[in-house]
């Protein structure tokens, strides 16, 4: 998946009546769709305290969401919790609530490598160290990301020379992206979603190169 699609699938706000086919973590299709039954908002205090102010607009509503996702490919279910509010609409008049997850569990896969036999264990699970912290911390996401090219230069060992370089080319290639502290200290430089994105299709294309798909990935 290009860098350009993952940025509307794995958008930040989503409409409940418009949400994308996120992949399932447990087969990889793009087949989970919300359980509207499922799925519960409520607004929290300070949203509803906020209703008894001067200026108070639609807007200013604040939810807390929960809600379960079913793949229709192989059955599994991926719970999601996250946040919402209201955002004004073309006419400026009518508004329409969004939610923004916060977090899956299990965590969407944000590559398709660990789909493949071929990757060794200690990959993928840094892969799935990686993309859980996505949602809500796009800074530890990137720190896992280098931790995940560290257990692939790991993996391959002298086999590959081309890989003793991809770290600090991935690390450069963030860096012009975001910024980031000189000394890369955690929680002290910004991270862009869209840039994290843009990551992860990195990684995606060396994986891709390292361990070969045997067929095409579920679609």
């Amino acid at each position: 998946m290009t860098a350009q699609a993952m940025d509307i699938v794995f958008r930040e706000d989503v409409a409940l009546d418009s949400a994308p086919a996120w992949p399932c973590p447990n087969c990889g299709a793009a087949a989970l769709a919300l359980l509207r039954a499922s799925f519960h908002c409520m607004e929290t205090a300070h949203s509803l305290a906020q209703r008894r102010m001067d200026g108070w607009t639609p807007d200013c509503v604040q939810y807390r969401c929960s809600g379960l996702l079913r793949c229709g490919a192989c059955g599994d279910v991926v719970a999601m919790g996250g946040d919402g509010g209201a955002e004004a609409e073309g006419d400026g008049v009518t508004y329409a609530d969004f939610f923004s997850p916060r977090y899956f569990l299990p965590a969407l896969p944000l590559t398709t490598a660990q789909f493949r036999h071929a990757v060794p264990a200690a990959v993928q699970q840094a892969l799935q160290r990686a993309f859980a912290p996505f949602w809500s911390d796009p800074r530890a996401c990137h720190v896992a990301m280098q931790a995940a090219l560290q257990a692939m230069l790991d993996a391959q060992g002298a086999r590959d020379a081309r890989l003793a370089g991809a770290m600090d080319e991935f690390k450069r290639m963030m860096e012009t992206q975001m910024w980031l502290p000189s000394d890369g200290a955690p929680g002290t430089g910004i991270a862009r979603r869209s840039d994290i994105l843009r990551g992860f299709a990195w990684l995606d294309g060396w994986l891709s190169e390292l361990y070969p798909p045997l067929h095409a990935p579920a679609e």
